[in-house]
């Protein structure tokens, strides 16, 4: 029995489950490699998930991030005693396993075709951008998840003809909502629903545009008579902000360039490529449309903003790889043989990109600044200053961080002080210490750390 009839013969339940299992073993030696915490998850996440456990909500609350990823956070290690950092990984890399679980769902359900959704899931876990988001203690798959669900329950009930489709219509949407919460560009993909919903007749056009436009003239209205509204404040949501960032015509042409780099760059550019074409191949199906709208929505705010990032990309290009999958598929099995080339290339890039992240070992550097930060919890406890350049260490050791440049070198070291002398200042530190005779207590690579001193000793 040759492949093809062993993927034919399993049934839908090996298939999931083959999927779930691919998911983890794609992310398996990403998780062995990790060496830091980022500097958002470090700095933004696990202080706003802090609060949480320490039942400070409105603490929380009142913190810019938005609110669900550190809520989690918070919620897994209440109930596992886990430490924040690792529940944040946790849930990123749960979060990628089940949105590949339903990439393959939602594949199927639009194309009936397993070899599609089985090219979709391998788009998905060789994405070198997810899957290093996907280990971190960062929200990246945690809003995907809720794309790709939302998105998959949304298309099942407007593909249904019963009764009762207005139910998954109204998860989906709830789902959607929740990812707002995460990230808040999720709320384009139901803003291209609303749109799809707007325009889908002639009949009664104007009052869906009408109904479409609303929140705009409510968020104008608002704009216009309280612009100090603490919700313009909140990162996501500052719109008074996004407006007077806009600084011209050419940065937003440089900023829609950038977009369109991105998304090939972020999605792997052959398969961005074949996503376009099925886009233009199936164009009046809801799904291409919706997909379609979704990148023009992106497309006009990060122009506006006149600068773009891989991880605002990551949803919009993941909701585009079961077309590209789609394509791929129809181009092997049907297109002339330069096409068909570039669709095996296509194909064979994804494992290769794949093996590229999967090799990639700990940044010894990194691990170097984590191991002192470490040093300086057991030697010192938490809640102490630390003067350094390097503020991931400062995480790692529990301290209160003091710039390096405060740092008088003349004066008697009565705080901990840890020294990158390859960052920012730290070899002129380090050469000073050494005329004074003051040798370091620990070494961890380039980093030099002294202890406090007591004065006159």
């Amino acid at each position: 029995m040759d492949l093809k009839e062993r993927i034919e013969s399993l049934s839908p339940v090996h298939l999931q489950l083959g999927v779930v299992l691919a998911a983890m073993l794609a992310l398996l030696p990403v998780w062995v490699h990790y060496d830091i915490i980022s500097m958002d998850g470090a700095f933004q996440y696990v202080p706003s998930a802090a609060l949480f456990l320490q039942g400070d909500f409105m603490g929380a609350l009142a913190r810019p991030q938005l609110p669900l990823f550190p809520f989690l956070m918070a919620s897994l290690s209440f109930l596992t005693g886990l430490d924040l950092e690792l529940s944040g990984r946790l849930i990123s890399a749960v979060s990628f396993i089940i949105a590949c679980l339903g990439l393959f769902k939602l594949s199927e359900l639009l194309f009936h075709n397993r070899w599609i959704s089985l090219i979709s899931v391998v788009f998905l876990i060789s994405n070198k951008e997810l899957l290093g988001r996907s280990v971190d203690c960062l929200k990246e798959s945690l809003q995907i998840c809720f794309v790709v669900w939302g998105n998959y329950l949304i298309l099942q009930g407007i593909q249904k003809e019963n009764p009762n489709k207005a139910v998954p219509v109204s998860l989906g949407t709830v789902l959607l909502f929740l990812g707002t919460l995460v990230r808040t560009t999720t709320a384009f993909f139901l803003l291209a629903w609303l749109a799809v919903w707007a325009f889908r007749k002639k009949q009664g056009l104007m009052g869906r545009i009408l109904v479409l436009l609303s929140p705009l003239f409510v968020l104008v209205l608002l704009v216009a008579f309280y612009p100090d509204l603490q919700i313009f404040k909140r990162k996501g949501l500052a719109v008074v902000y996004l407006v007077s960032q806009w600084s011209g015509f050419l940065p937003m042409l440089k900023g829609s360039m950038e977009f369109l780099r991105d998304v090939f760059a972020t999605g792997n550019y052959l398969v961005v490529f074949f996503g376009f074409f099925a886009m233009y191949s199936v164009k009046k199906d809801l799904y291409p449309v919706h997909v379609g709208i979704v990148l023009v929505i992106f497309f006009l705010v990060l122009s506006l903003l006149g600068w773009t990032s891989g991880r605002y990309i990551l949803a919009p290009v993941v909701w585009m790889y079961p077309l590209a999958a789609y394509g791929v598929y129809k181009v092997i099995k049907q297109g002339g043989r330069p096409f068909k080339v570039f669709a095996v290339i296509a194909l064979i890039s994804c494992p290769v990109l794949w093996l590229d992240k999967a090799i990639e070992q700990p940044d010894p550097d990194k691990v170097a600044r984590k191991e002192a930060g470490q040093w300086i919890m057991t030697q010192a406890g938490p809640d102490h200053d630390v003067v350094t350049n390097r503020e991931r260490l400062v995480y790692y050791a529990r301290g209160k961080m003091v710039p390096l440049k405060t740092l008088n070198a003349d004066e008697d070291i009565t705080r901990i002080v840890a020294v990158d002398t390859m960052h920012a200042g730290g070899r002129e530190i380090a050469e000073r210490m050494l005329r004074k005779g003051i040798d370091p207590d620990k070494q961890f690579r380039s980093i030099l750390i002294y202890l406090p001193r007591i004065p006159g000793a």
